[in-house]
């Protein structure tokens, strides 16, 4: 049996963050294992504790949680969708049903609110910070790779100018019938895709101009982990040298080795905010209230190609943030914490009390068969699901390509998401935790040499 088993969903997005947290449990003497909600040896993983990156309600207290076994009982929640809008806020992203008893984290007083305006018990909510911004501090520039390594390893001209555009159009390549299901349970889903698509052609027409115009600089096209591989941009990148749509890596080492940075919606303008680096937000359209990120709402935005064309120049030590201190504050914690204060030891603090501790203890009701993964009432759905997480494994370790035309079936799409968010998972962890094992050796030093 495991101490901890921590469930990631995107790898780009959380997988660092759990290597940072499984090296420090491990660290103080527990055994750990990171594995994908969605592959199959996560079923047959037997844990003290479970760490998800979200729980919002019954359905997913059985998808995430259920084990062979049926006795996860001590559940910790890393909740990564806490950044919403505010049609969004009273939506799917709440707890309910029995998914309000496990441990919800949250980055800053903001999340805190929100769950006991929605009913959580004091005790089930802790302000642990944004592991994520733990790694955009100096104690971790050893983790990341420097701008001449990258620079080699994809062809780009470090005597340019690198543009970063963090993008968010996840809407763009989804199908129809994608769109209608998760309308079904975000109502404000298709008004975003709509808003989605115009903004981004807006937008990658003023960066294929910008990189026409000034072959002085380069354009890095990074897509958010939930968007589809996009034709318009692969033939793009295929006429403009100095166009590149680059996907490896994970947002954070892209913010270090970037000269300028850009983007439209994506709450990934914290990783900017925290590693002090100055990030611009494009708005060729103005959004509806009730479609602005929380951040978001107020800041400045660059609304012109002529504006945009103007920060190419500018000098960004002289322009102020687009979002206030207070607001990144209130939804984050202080930029300016105290230098021992790491999100990733308040987060290890909690794991250590939850796992010591029988009050942190909860009898999940997970059905009446360990056969049945999913709760499912067909024998068809039963088996289908078997199968399903067979063929996630075997995508695990095997690359397997899927024609376009083939992609938009759930089962070839699942399939095709697992594949892309595990294949040689388990060698990146392990590559990640080695390194981040130097790094937290020494700021435990800084800690013990501070006290005395």
């Amino acid at each position: 049996m495991q101490d901890f088993v921590i469930l990631y969903e995107h790898r780009n997005r959380e997988i660092e963050n759990a290597s940072l947290l499984a090296a420090e449990l491990e660290d103080r003497g527990y055994t750990v294992k990171i594995r994908c909600i969605y592959s199959l040896k996560k079923y047959f993983t037997r844990t003290k504790v479970l760490i998800v990156p979200h729980l919002y309600n019954n359905d997913q207290v059985i998808g995430f949680c259920k084990n062979f076994w049926m006795d996860n009982k001590k559940i910790i929640s890393l909740q990564y969708e806490q950044i919403l809008t505010k049609m969004q806020r009273d939506g799917i992203h709440n707890p309910t049903g029995q998914a309000v008893f496990a441990q919800h984290t949250a980055w800053g007083q903001a999340q805190k609110d929100v769950y006991l305006s929605h009913g959580i018990e004091e005790r089930n909510t802790s302000i642990v910070g944004h592991i994520a911004m733990d790694l955009m501090r100096s104690d971790f520039d050893e983790f990341y790779l420097s701008r001449n390594q990258i620079s080699e390893e994809f062809g780009l001209d470090n005597s340019k100018q690198w543009i970063l555009f963090i993008s968010t159009f996840a809407y763009k390549m989804m199908t129809e019938n994608e769109v209608k299901a998760y309308h079904e349970i975000d109502a404000g889903a298709k008004m975003r895709m709509l808003l989605s698509l115009n903004a981004q052609k807006a937008i990658v027409e003023w960066l294929k101009k910008i990189s026409e115009e000034n072959k002085n600089i380069i354009v890095i096209y990074r897509r958010h982990p939930s968007e589809r591989e996009d034709p318009e941009l692969l033939e793009l990148e295929e006429k403009i040298s100095n166009f590149r749509c680059i996907d490896s890596y994970s947002m954070r080492q892209w913010v270090r080795v970037s000269d300028k940075l850009y983007t439209w919606y994506s709450t990934s303008i914290a990783d900017a905010y925290y590693g002090n680096k100055m990030c611009y937000i494009l708005r060729p359209e103005k959004l509806p209230d009730e479609h602005e990120v929380e951040i978001m709402a107020g800041a400045d935005f660059i609304k012109t190609f002529e504006d945009f064309k103007a920060t190419i120049e500018n000098n960004d030590c002289e322009i102020p943030f687009p979002i206030s201190d207070s607001t990144m504050e209130y939804f984050y914690s202080s930029k300016n914490r105290e230098k021992n204060d790491f999100a990733f030891l308040r987060v290890a603090d909690l794991c250590e009390k939850v796992i010591k501790e029988k009050e942190y203890e909860h009898e999940y009701d997970f059905g009446k068969s360990r056969w049945n993964m999913f709760n499912y009432e067909s024998k068809i759905m039963i088996f289908n699901s078997f199968l399903c997480c067979v063929l996630f494994e075997i995508c695990a370790k095997i690359k397997i390509f899927v024609p376009l035309r083939l992609q938009e079936k759930k089962v070839l799409n699942r399939i095709i998401m697992y594949e892309r968010e595990a294949y040689k998972i388990d060698r990146d962890i392990r590559k990640n935790k080695n390194k981040f094992a130097d790094i937290i050796r020494k700021i435990h030093i800084n800690m013990r040499k501070a006290e005395i």
